[in-house]
């Protein structure tokens, strides 16, 4: 009967650890990207490399709209201090993926608000399975859940990847104590 117990409750205990294996590298592991064709932008359209007053970050992707995104009429001169909060995620989300996204949001609305309406503070979710997504993905290397600050000063860009937000999951405030400590550092550093 020991022996029984004893095999069931090992069975048990490795589907469970089988399970949470599972579970972390989903968002953990390299996603499998296909390199998306490039195409050469249209003379007639400005670039980072052609004109510094557009954003250098993210070409390829598609604005976010639940935050405002850079454009050409809040875009701040290139002498101003810019801050680009990029959110790579899977397409599929756990729960810690989906709260990174969320909490970053909820920070920079509540705290930036007046930064995200000039374009001095951008934020950009980025599916890591997108092919569109390819450039900007080789860009910062990314190939998990992962955040990174880029501070565009002139034609100065820095990019920190930020991987202490992991410890603040389900920690609102700390979360939010982080996010904002990062933006000013950012903000004030590039000065």
């Amino acid at each position: 009967m020991k022996k029984v117990f004893k095999m069931r409750l090992m069975v048990v205990s490795l589907a469970a650890a089988a399970f949470l294996s599972f579970s972390l590298i989903g968002c953990l592991t390299p996603a499998a990207t296909e390199t998306a064709p490039e195409t050469p932008a249209p003379a007639s359209e400005a670039t980072p490399a052609t004109d510094p007053s557009v954003p250098a970050v993210s070409p390829s992707q598609e604005p976010d709209s639940t935050v405002p995104q850079t454009t050409a009429e809040n875009t701040p001169a290139t002498d101003y201090v810019r801050v680009a909060v990029i959110y790579f995620h899977r397409t599929s989300r756990c729960h810690s993926c989906q709260y990174a996204e969320d909490q970053t949001v909820y920070t920079l609305e509540n705290n930036f608000a007046e930064e995200l309406a000039n374009g001095t503070i951008t934020f950009q979710s980025i599916d890591i399975q997108d092919a569109e997504n390819a450039a900007t993905i080789e860009k910062y290397g990314a190939y998990a859940s992962q955040m990174f600050i880029t501070t565009v000063t002139g034609d100065t860009e820095r990019t920190d990847e930020i991987i202490e937000f992991w410890d603040y999951i389900d920690d609102d405030a700390g979360f939010t104590q982080m996010i904002i400590s990062l933006i000013t550092e950012a903000m004030e550093g590039a000065s």
